[in-house]
């Protein structure tokens, strides 16, 4: 089944929504996680863009699965409509943070899907127990 939304993901340590520029600030977009010890909670902040191409589709899921391919947490966002003039494509871009238990080092992936299962986008990232 094809679905009506293509979206993007970025993770990052810090995401500002600038509602007087209609704009968002990511800084310091992170493909890689250092945390100091194990077991210890991870904070990201995550960036979505999704541009809508069919009005039947609202609803994304966001899944974080740890190395082990195990989800370990979810948000569904059932309010997914145009934020944007209509000159523009449209679509709508949000942001939200996840914190989540890390045991041990390995390759974490934030992926969205659309409510038929559809994977829209995904991001990986590598977590490890390192110096800041």
């Amino acid at each position: 089944m094809s679905t009506g939304l293509i979206g993007q993901l970025v993770v990052a340590d810090q995401v500002i929504s600038d509602d007087h520029a209609k704009a968002h600030i990511i800084q310091h977009v992170r493909n890689h996680i250092l945390l100091q010890t194990y077991p210890a909670v991870a904070i990201i902040k995550v960036w979505v863009k999704i541009w809508i191409i069919d009005n039947a589709e609202n609803i994304v899921y966001v899944r974080l699965y740890d190395s082990n391919n195990s989800m370990i947490w979810e948000k569904e966002f059932d309010d997914i409509v145009n934020m944007r003039p209509s000159q523009l494509p449209a679509g709508k871009d949000f942001s939200f943070e996840v914190r989540f238990v890390v045991h041990d080092a390995g390759l974490f992936k934030v992926v969205m899907f659309d409510q038929h299962n559809e994977k829209l986008a995904e991001y990986p990232m590598y977590v490890s127990r390192g110096e800041q």
